[in-house]
């Protein structure tokens, strides 16, 4: 029993290094990653955060695997060598939502060695996602948005743009890099009701959100000479 399944990982390592070859890569966890990483999400177009997350997750995973003395070929990898890093984190005081982006991430990786044949099963087929514990998110209170409009005097230009700023993330729920890349343009006014484009959203997508009529509030922005 134990001969057999020495001899399927033997052959199995060998069809990895061959399909590795064929396709001009190393089978080695570290090259197949940065390959990885370059043709999915940066041919891809993915956004840098979308690459930082990838780097993040999986980049401590290959060191964890070589601090503990593991073979980083990626035949070599198993299900108990993912289980034991994840519970290393869970250990070391990692949140339930962090440890379920490892998840996520490195079953992603692992999903995509086993479409370009590097792999014939990905390591991750019989793990269970790990549970992220629901929590409310609180929303901010009246008195700490005054906080926040008082700190922006609308006697100054500076002032009166981020009160504007302030009232459209409030009202819209457009993201700081949304509102970041927001043009002029991008405001259009249908029979009195006005929408705002935000364009390369999450996800790289355009979408459209209402511009409520609070949504500027009291910065009525001065003149700029």
């Amino acid at each position: 029993m134990v001969y057999g399944r020495s001899v399927r990982n033997d052959l199995g390592a060998w069809r990895s290094q061959q399909t590795a070859t064929n396709w001009g890569m190393s089978s080695r966890l570290p090259d197949l990653v940065d390959f990885y990483i370059y043709s999915v999400h940066e041919l891809g177009g993915h956004t840098q955060a979308t690459i930082a997350a990838y780097r993040k997750h999986i980049g401590p995973f290959l060191r964890w695997l070589e601090s503990s003395g593991h073979d980083l070929d990626i035949q070599n990898v198993t299900a108990f060598h993912v289980l034991s890093y994840m519970q290393a984190k869970k250990v070391s005081g990692a949140s339930p939502r962090y440890i379920r982006g490892i998840y996520q991430h490195v079953k992603t990786f692992f999903s995509w060695a086993v479409e370009w044949e590097i792999i014939e099963r990905s390591p991750m087929t019989k793990i269970k996602p790990p549970k992220v514990p629901k929590q409310s998110k609180g929303f901010i209170k009246r008195e700490q948005f005054q906080a926040l409009l008082d700190e922006c005097p609308l006697n100054t230009f500076t002032g009166a743009r981020r009160q504007a700023m302030i009232w459209l993330l409030i009202t819209t729920g457009m993201r700081r890099m949304e509102l970041a890349n927001l043009k002029l343009s991008d405001l259009e006014w249908k029979v009195r009701e006005g929408i705002i484009k935000i364009r390369q959203g999450k996800g790289q997508k355009d979408r459209w959100v209402p511009f409520l009529p609070g949504a500027a509030g009291d910065a009525a922005l001065p003149p700029v000479s």
